[in-house]
């Protein structure tokens, strides 16, 4: 009696990879090229390289172009380079072309747990991007990288010679350190990690700071323990109606920190997201006049914010009524405002 012989079954990776862009210009139309190996790092390799080449024919076709800003200079080269988009604005031949450009993603096949979360099975994980990038997207892609790397340590996967140390200066001296799989990105020369806060704190000004919280006071200074945007926009306002202060985000006025406010993983997002919030709410011109600085309080890290005095009153109308907000040595407090009262 012959006997059959089972075909060996393939080892099924926990992640895969995903080159995700346009297949159609005209017709903006996505496409997405899988790539996927028993050996993980195989199929990160064949993806770079299709990622490359994708890049270098729509560069090659004119439907995308590298504009440098004045005084830099683009690299002497016919080929793409792929760490340099951060550096660079990218142009696309149509105003609706690419409007997302390309990605390569790292995708989960098996879940596990990363900094005590569970990620779920089909989750994408932004390892490179090559479009106009922000700070968003910079940030994702470093979340992306940290979790690849969790997966290859986790399942001993072979890394051939990509595993590399990362330094990531967020907002003066929030430095941030991962082990990764180096990707062809020039983190080095990116500056967009630290844009949101850009003034350096003086030792002089430091210790004012802390003077301010040590003297507890809260007319002219307000405490925020809690990432609670329209209560820190209504404290903003109390301080711009009585002689301008300090806001000091993730301290009480006892000096204690509120150490969830701000993980070093999270600041940046968390200052974009407050500027765009505060941006929207009192326009362009009082948001350039509010400062920002992050300090350093007990090893915590705290975000001041520096708001001037205003010339007239700053009221805010909510639901049926006006409000304008003020502060005493009590904290904020706040007055209705109707056709017979006017501001004090």
């Amino acid at each position: 009696m012959e006997t059959q012989k089972s075909t060996p079954k393939t080892k099924t990776p926990a992640i895969y990879y995903v080159v995700k862009g346009r297949g159609d210009v005209q017709k903006k139309e996505y496409f997405e090229q899988v790539f996927a190996d028993e050996n993980p790092i195989v199929a990160r390799e064949k993806a770079f390289l299709f990622y490359q080449h994708y890049a270098q024919i729509l560069h090659d076709e004119g439907i995308i172009q590298l504009q440098y800003s004045k005084g830099k200079n683009p690299p002497y080269t016919e080929e793409i380079d792929l760490k340099n988009p951060h550096q660079a604005q990218i142009k696309y031949s149509t105003d609706f072309a690419f409007d997302n450009g390309i990605g390569l993603y790292m995708v989960v096949k098996k879940s596990i747990v990363h900094l005590k979360i569970r990620n779920k099975i089909n989750d994408r994980y932004l390892i490179h991007g090559f479009w106009n990038l922000n700070l968003n997207h910079l940030i994702k892609m470093i979340q992306g990288l940290t979790i690849e790397y969790a997966y290859y340590e986790r399942f001993k996967y072979e890394t051939k010679n990509y595993v590399s140390e990362k330094e990531w200066t967020y907002a003066h001296d929030f430095k941030v350190y991962k082990t990764i799989l180096s990707t062809p990105f020039d983190w080095e020369n990116s500056n967009q990690l630290n844009k949101i806060v850009q003034d350096p704190v003086s030792k002089d000004l430091h210790q004012e700071y802390l003077d301010c919280i040590a003297n507890g006071g809260r007319t002219n200074n307000a405490y925020v323990q809690t990432f609670d945007l329209t209560f820190i926009l209504n404290n903003i306002l109390s301080l711009f109606n009585t002689n301008g202060g300090y806001l000091f985000c993730g301290i009480d006025p006892l000096g204690r920190s509120a150490w969830e406010l701000f993980d070093v993983n999270n600041t940046p997002y968390l200052l974009k997201t407050l500027n765009e919030f505060i941006t929207d709410k009192l326009g362009t011109v009082c948001t350039k006049k509010i400062k920002m600085s992050m300090i350093t309080v007990d090893k915590k890290q705290v975000l001041v914010m520096t708001v001037p005095a205003s010339s007239q009153k700053m009221i805010q109308t909510q639901i049926n009524k006006k409000v304008i907000y003020y502060r005493n040595e009590n904290g904020m407090f706040q007055q209705i405002v109707n056709n017979q009262t006017k501001p004090r």
